[in-house]
């Protein structure tokens, strides 16, 4: 990571991939860009619109520049933020060569949104840092992709504590 700072003259944020523990080939935090989704690190840097915390190094300039996670988000929501608000300012975030470290993703569905819970147990999860905090989320929406955004997910992501069956809905339509 620091070859790759300096590569960039310490001017961008470096992400540091990760991959499952017992599969090097499935990738399962690193940055993300919006049309692709996880990005697969190669043999050189390459530039990312956002990405998980999991391993970043921020140089000093950067953060300088844009300061600290907003207080506001309490776990991802905040590294994507920072990421977003850093490239608003300017600087490049990028991926760096090869993976970096162990991580397993999650294997299975949130609770929040999990049809498997029992309602209580996912209006609880829905409101945690680990949920989908729906202030939080308003918030990040709002900053991110504008107040209609930020409304109607407010309004879906409700409505998929409510009915789970939902998220089926969501991979046919592509809205949810």
């Amino acid at each position: 990571m620091l070859r790759c700072s300096a590569s960039c003259n310490h001017l961008s944020i470096v992400v540091g991939t990760t991959c499952a523990v017992n599969d090097r080939k499935r990738i399962t935090y690193g940055g993300r860009n919006f049309k692709e989704g996880l990005i697969t690190p190669a043999g050189r840097p390459l530039v990312c619109d956002y990405f998980n915390g999991n391993i970043v190094l921020f140089p000093k300039s950067v953060y300088q520049k844009v300061g600290t996670n907003d207080p506001i988000f309490r776990h991802a929501l905040g590294d994507y933020d920072y990421g977003l608000r850093a490239k608003r300012q300017g600087i490049l975030s990028v991926v760096a060569p090869g993976i970096l470290g162990e991580c397993d993703g999650h294997e299975t569905l949130p609770v929040w949104c999990n049809p498997d819970k029992p309602f209580k147990e996912r209006w609880q999860a829905f409101r945690t840092a680990l949920g989908q905090n729906p202030e939080e989320y308003f918030i990040y929406e709002k900053r991110h992709n504008g107040l209609l955004m930020a409304c109607f997910h407010y309004f879906t992501n409700h409505l998929r504590v409510v009915c789970p069956c939902l998220r089926s809905l969501k991979n046919k339509i592509h809205i949810l």
